[in-house]
């Protein structure tokens, strides 16, 4: 109902306001009568660094020698941007590494194979180069299929002394003329003619350029041992009918067995026209008619080999002989069907074709490899030593 009497809360009464009031003291600052106290004022230090001269640095006196491939302490021709070390060891690894020991003037010791000259040399090697400890090493290595060859090392040359021999004072003598009374002087005798040398051992060496007159001997290269680089030498024997047969034969052999290297030469005929040039190791024999022979020797600069020996022989008397009937013409022999011969390599290689080049293609197409009908060059064209007389 709305009528019930209305109820009211009591007032709420605020506190009393007259109770003291509570403040802080107020905060006084020092007092500033007191007497200042002056500090000395403090300088700060300057962090800049004074001035200070830099020395010229001079790291070393070597420096690389570009013309020279080595490096050069001393400093009158340096050009003025080249750098310098401290050491000759410094500067030859840091400029000339790959020829080290060159640059330092040292000799690396120890067997290496020296291509120049077919064998194993000692010392001197470059320094890219291995080295063996023994010869035997290095040429099994790299010499395997000489190795017989490579292993000879011909020994150094002993020096002879030379001492000099004072010369002995002539004493000059006054000696008093003599008179020789005149007395017919007898005919000097016709020298007898020296006969022809028997089993004469004659070298390439010894009698190069030289015409020997002999019934028999033999002809060797002249060297003990391996034959010399770059010989040019030949020897003429005089004599008849003279067989020529190889005793030793060791000569270098170019490629494909082409004697273009190292040879020997045996030249006959008329003004020694025809021959036959010969390397390898082939024991060969020739039957000359009539006539004189000649023998030369060529080598080249690398590759030597063991060298030749021959053994001929001829017949007659060379110093005085017999006239030489004219012999008949010779006739190139024809095939089986009456067909000009040639060799198994075409028509157009018949006998004509050697005579160029005769010595050369007579020994290398003249053979039973390039025969035909059992026949080959030697056999049938004059100019290789066959045909009919």
């Amino acid at each position: 109902p709305t009528d019930a009497p209305a109820t009211s809360s009591p007032p709420t009464q605020a506190p009393p306001t007259d109770a003291p009031a509570t403040s802080s003291p107020p905060t006084q600052a020092p007092p500033t009568d007191a007497p200042a106290t002056d500090a000395p004022a403090t300088q700060v230090p300057s962090t800049e660094a004074p001035e200070t001269p830099v020395p010229t640095v001079t790291s070393g006196t070597w420096w690389p020698h570009w013309n020279s491939g080595s490096c050069k302490g001393s400093m009158d021709d340096k050009p003025a941007w080249e750098t310098t070390v401290g050491s000759q060891e410094e500067c030859c690894r840091m400029h000339f590494d790959w020829k080290f020991s060159k640059c330092m003037g040292i000799e690396k010791q120890g067997w290496w194979p020296n291509w120049k000259i077919g064998k194993c040399a000692f010392g001197g090697a470059p320094d890219w180069q291995e080295t063996d400890e023994t010869q035997g090493a290095c040429c099994k290595k790299h010499f395997t299929w000489k190795y017989k060859k490579c292993m000879v090392t011909p020994a150094p040359p002993t020096p002879v002394p030379t001492t000099a021999t004072p010369p002995t004072p002539i004493p000059t003598t006054a000696v008093p003329e003599t008179l020789v009374p005149e007395t017919a002087v007898p005919p000097t005798p016709e020298p007898t003619p020296t006969p022809p040398a028997v089993n004469a051992a004659l070298s390439m060496i010894d009698e190069s350029g030289n015409t020997i007159s002999a019934v028999s001997g033999t002809i060797r290269d002249g060297f003990d041992g391996e034959y010399e680089a770059n010989v040019d030498t030949s020897v003429t024997v005089v004599g008849t009918d003279c067989k020529i047969t190889f005793t030793k034969m060791d000569v270098e052999t170019s490629f494909q067995g082409y004697c273009r290297a190292d040879y020997v030469r045996v030249m006959f005929g008329p003004d020694f026209k025809t021959g036959r040039r010969l390397c390898g190791d082939n024991l060969v024999e020739i039957q000359l008619r009539g006539e004189s022979f000649r023998v030369d020797f060529s080598t080249n600069s690398i590759n030597n080999a063991g060298g030749f020996e021959l053994a001929f022989s001829c017949a007659g008397d060379p110093a005085t002989p017999a006239p030489t009937p004219v012999p008949a013409p010779c006739v190139d022999k024809t095939k089986a069907d009456g067909s000009p011969f040639h060799i198994s390599a075409g028509s157009r290689f018949n006998c004509g074709y050697f005579e160029s080049r005769t010595a050369d293609r007579c020994a290398r197409f003249g053979g039973d490899r390039y025969a035909v009908d059992g026949v080959t060059a030697q056999e049938a064209c004059c100019v290789c030593g066959g045909g009919v007389q």
